[in-house]
């Protein structure tokens, strides 16, 4: 999308960072049976798109973290960015914690801080370093909550959301939708609270999976979806998210017998008619 390309490949700040990791990353810590010689630890972001993993990577670089992204190993689909040096993730780490949502990520990084904290009969300077990092953290025992700004919603949106239209919408036949979809409640909470300071209309439901109770913030109506577009917009990154944003335009501007006043809202608020491309 036009209105979006130029950050596509723009280095990732780490509030950005925070919420890609936040969402589609994981911090992995052998278990604490496991003896410190055979103990691995590593940082990773997987992703289908190798584009905003690169930004992750340059974002990080200009805060001095090494990484590499590299296609994932166990079925050759996708990408992965990782983050293999104690310290270098102790750093990300403490740049990241303020704005982490789920409590996913507290779990993953305490127990990062058990590792860190076993006796050793030779502690080596990376990880007296990233003790040291570690002891000016202020990791709550939850996550603070405050209503997701419009990047942080874009970038939510990117992760683990779908705009869909038509017969491939969620729950119905026709129409469009838009979906946020997490096994945590509370930061769709968020979500739906920074929607809430931006005037657009977004409600949580939630439905019975095999792995639980999944949730997910639901936009339906044509304007409220358009109304949030277009303040995600300067944020995507992902030419996925771009193709679906593309598709509903297309889908705003399709002829109709009738054009209800929500679709006149949403075209007037997306404003460039059925010719819009990537």
């Amino acid at each position: 999308m036009r209105r979006s390309q130029t950050r596509v490949s723009m280095p990732m700040q780490p509030r950005e960072r925070a919420n890609w990791f936040d969402t589609e990353g994981n911090l992995y810590v052998s278990p604490p049976t496991t003896s410190l010689s055979d103990s691995v630890v590593g940082m990773c972001v997987a992703q289908t798109d190798q584009t905003p993993l690169e930004a992750f990577a340059k974002g990080m670089a200009l805060d001095g973290i090494a990484s590499r992204v590299e296609r994932k190993l166990d079925n050759g689909e996708g990408y992965r960015l990782t983050i293999d040096r104690v310290e270098d993730i102790a750093t990300e780490l403490s740049l990241e914690i303020p704005y982490f949502r789920t409590r996913r990520k507290i779990v993953e990084i305490r127990s990062f801080l058990s590792y860190l904290e076993r006796p050793r009969a030779l502690e080596r300077d990376p990880i007296r370093r990233a003790r040291k990092l570690a002891c000016e953290w202020n990791l709550p025992a939850a996550p603070s909550r405050s209503p997701m700004n419009r990047a942080d919603r874009a970038n939510w949106h990117e992760t683990e959301g779908c705009l869909s239209v038509g017969p491939r919408s969620f729950l119905t036949k026709s129409g469009a939708e838009f979906l946020i979809s997490q096994f945590e409640k509370e930061p769709l909470q968020d979500f739906v609270a920074g929607c809430a300071k931006d005037g657009i209309s977004c409600s949580i439901h939630h439905r019975e999976v095999a792995a639980g109770i999944e949730y997910y913030a639901r936009i339906r109506r044509l304007d409220q979806i358009a109304l949030e577009i277009s303040q995600e917009i300067p944020f995507l990154r992902l030419r996925k998210t771009m193709n679906q944003v593309k598709t509903f335009e297309d889908y705003i501007w399709m002829p109709r017998k009738r054009v209800s006043d929500s679709l006149e809202v949403a075209r007037d608020v997306l404003g460039r008619g059925p010719t819009a491309g990537v």
